[in-house]
């Protein structure tokens, strides 16, 4: 190789790849654009070979040491390259990652997927492409539904023990994949996996509420692929004016979304990647940079980067990628703009974090089913359902009654009733065979339990199943009366017992996540509620898939009482935790119980586009311009069309059936079958006796259904789009589900 002209001053820096004592370029060069790829039909100007050695000729003039490929790119070609380019050097100054998982030969059923025999076949075969006895870095290049998590990570950990592969990594996979991943390799006591690459930029930026949260815990370095989105970061095009050239201007011409970030139409009406370019031009021009260097340096500047992974079709690109390597850095200001102007909105459950999160940061810690229906002996109005996994006998009725009582923390609920009405809708609810019923500590704040425990008191309390939470501050003054720690804990199940006027709860939640607190110390005491018999079973309350998965993997870990539900905001509106936290539940037999069912009033029928709501928590939200209990804010409600199409939808329906949108919009969510128990709540009487309509004596057709999955289902952002992509043939009946 010549001798470099580049000044040393300007050369790539080396840093560590995650907790490794492994030194990589802070860029590294992906090799997608080597050969021809059956993938991604955009992919049609690739590079011809001559042309690759070039590339990477320069790449390690700038110092570059890291090179990314696969063994489906091509397929087969990206890696030939590298190999034969990598003879010609002194292997042990490079270091050498590829992928494997995809499918390189459709005619072969066996050379796709994460089985023992096509890893150990892969492997060998990417080792002779890439004419080296050892691979630095070999990742799984997406999920593998079809095979047991076990197999896979025994496999990679034998590749490691043989010596023909010496880190492991993953790619595109969400959080609670992530954290499975951990938990086994834990337990098994298997290599660790070290590094992430995954779809990260300015434009897209949702890994960073699950799966970027996991390898912050756990020490992962992430790799973003694709950081310049596809060419759209560059600021080479217009809105007004499609591109002509590169592969979003390939998928432009064939109007395709085969490749998920690409998709030109969609990313025309979006006014938020224009406003990134319009920062990101200011800063270039400010800075004497280009659009693409500011991009690449805000991703350097990120303090759970190692090294961004950028491909480069000539010289040109390449250098101009290359000179946000070093020698200049992004001002705090100026990564406060992009990260303002470029910060999506936060589905649930992360948005709802985000509201009492404030002040739980602790410098101390990191970072951070089966339902089975059951014959009642005696008749009863509603249907009677198993919670959770096997070993939890307990039956409930399908509907929870759930009522914020007195004034309330949560200003939109306004309209609370009082106790001797609250007691009529007790009284009703046991009529309709009802005998589950949900509070918290924080709701009035304590005043529900209160109202709660003094209507029990006059009751056979074994008749019913009583569920509480625990997290949020009750009295604000007091700095420790919150959270999940153990003390607040302790003291917090002695009140609402005391409030309850009951010896022992059903089911005790945590409300939401607390960061401040070790998960082992809120676990060890729960454990003991349980085990001193102050509470029978633990459930969770608005956390995230990766959270799920850890809390699963820390009570198997420590031996401790199990989660057996998860309670979350879901309906027809909000069905975001389908791709991450009730993965986990299906995955694990945990009962989902459903709040805000009806979205705040909005899925009942009673708003229309033109006019805002008047009454109810959403009339209130609306007053106060809040999103608050479970009411969606009406100025971004009134211009979401998939939810008036929802709407429409189910008024049609219900019509048909001669039902009420309420009932259908209800019925919808019992025939989920993670769905153990929905949780309504009702002002009046004859809200309670409409929503009880729903619980039995009829279904919805399977059309029906199917027409709701349909019309409700919410774009998916990645990693769960890429999923869908690559996942059609990988479905084992022998496996647990993992999808919907």
């Amino acid at each position: 190789m010549a001798e470099s002209t580049i000044p040393e001053s300007s050369k790539c820096p080396l840093v560590f790849l995650g907790q490794t004592g492994l030194k990589v370029s802070n860029i590294c060069l992906g090799t997608l654009t080597f050969g021809k790829s059956t993938v991604l039909s955009s992919l049609t100007d690739n590079i011809d070979e001559e042309s690759a050695y070039k590339l990477m000729d320069r790449f390690a003039e700038w110092g570059g040491n890291y090179f990314d490929s696969a063994d489906v790119y091509g397929p087969k070609v990206s890696e030939k390259i590298l190999g034969n380019w990598l003879q010609k050097q002194e292997r042990d100054r490079f270091v050498i990652a590829t992928k494997v998982r995809m499918a390189t030969d459709p005619s072969n059923p066996n050379e796709v997927g994460l089985s023992r025999r096509h890893i150990t076949r892969a492997v060998e075969e990417s080792l002779g492409r890439l004419q080296t006895d050892f691979i630095d870095l070999y990742q799984i290049h997406i999920w593998d539904a079809a095979v047991p998590l076990e197999e896979t990570l025994r496999t990679l950990n034998d590749l490691v023990r043989c010596g023909k592969v010496r880190y492991l990594g993953a790619s595109n996979l969400s959080g609670w994949q992530l954290q499975k991943w951990i938990q086994v390799q834990e337990k098994l006591g298997l290599e660790p996996v070290v590094s992430l690459q995954q779809f990260y930029n300015l434009h897209q930026r949702t890994s960073e509420w699950e799966a970027f949260e996991v390898c912050k815990g756990n020490g992962l370095a992430v790799l973003p692929w694709s950081p310049l989105n596809g060419g759209l970061l560059t600021g080479g095009i217009t809105r007004d004016k499609p591109p002509e050239t590169g592969r979003l201007g390939q998928e432009a011409k064939q109007d395709n979304n085969q490749a998920v970030w690409l998709n030109w139409n969609k990313h025309r009406k979006d006014d938020r990647i224009w406003n990134v370019l319009d920062v990101t031009k200011r800063i270039a021009t400010e800075r004497g940079k280009s659009q693409a260097q500011v991009a690449l340096r805000w991703l350097l500047q990120k303090d759970i980067v190692a090294s961004v992974v950028v491909g480069a079709l000539n010289q040109q690109q390449l250098d101009d990628n290359m000179g946000a390597a070093t020698g200049w850095t992004l001002t705090p200001e100026e990564m406060a703009e992009l990260d303002k102007v470029s910060q999506p909105e936060k589905p649930y459950p992360y948005s709802m974090a985000d509201m009492f999160m404030g002040d739980r940061v602790n410098r101390y810690n990191p970072p951070c089913t089966h339902l089975v229906v059951c014959c009642c002996q005696s008749v009863s109005l509603c249907v009677w359902q198993d919670v959770g996994a096997e070993e939890t006998t307990t039956h409930l009725t399908n509907f929870i009654l759930h009522r914020y009582t007195g004034t309330s923390l949560l200003q939109v609920l306004a309209d609370n009733i009082e106790e001797e009405a609250a007691h009529k809708l007790m009284d009703r609810f046991v009529q309709w065979g009802g005998n589950f019923f949900d509070s918290a500590d924080v709701y009035g704040p304590k005043v529900s339990e209160r109202i709660l425990g003094t209507w029990l008191k006059k009751q056979e309390r074994d008749r019913f199943v009583i569920a509480t939470k625990v997290r949020m501050p009750t009295d604000p003054s007091n700095p420790n009366e919150v959270g999940l720690s153990r003390r607040h804990i302790t003291r917090a199940v002695e009140e609402s017992l005391g409030r309850l006027q009951t010896d022992f709860i059903d089911l005790y939640q945590v409300h939401l996540w607390d960061a401040a607190v070790p998960l082992e110390e809120t676990l060890r005491t729960l454990n003991d509620l349980v085990r001193c018999g102050k509470v029978r079973y633990l459930g969770a309350s608005n956390l995230s898939g990766w959270q799920m998965q850890k809390w699963i993997m820390v009570q198997e870990k420590l031996g401790l009482e199990p989660v057996v539900s998860l309670q979350q905001n879901y309906n027809l509106k909000e069905r975001a935790s389908e791709w991450e936290a009730f993965q986990v539940c299906k995955g694990n037999g945990l009962a989902v119980l459903p709040w805000s069912p009806l979205s705040g009033g909005v899925l009942a029928g009673e708003v229309t586009r033109d006019k805002p709501p008047e009454t109810g928590r959403l009339g209130e939200a609306v007053r106060q311009g809040s999103n608050l209990g479970g009411s969606p804010n009406w100025n971004k409600l009134r211009q979401d069309d998939r939810i008036w199409n929802v709407l429409d939808a189910i008024k049609r329906i219900a019509t048909k059936r001669g039902k009420t949108m309420a009932q259908v919009t209800l019925r919808w969510l019992l025939q989920k079958d993670i769905v153990a128990s929905v949780i309504i709540g009702a002002l009046n009487q004859q809200q309670l006796d409409e929503n009880m309509g729903a619980a039995t004596g009829w279904t919805l057709t399977s059309e029906e259904m199917a027409e709701l999955d349909k019309v409700s289902q919410p774009d998916k952002p990645y990693p769960y789009s890429m999923a869908d992509m690559f996942m059609g043939d990988r479905v084992n009946p022998f496996n647990p589900p993992c999808s919907f």
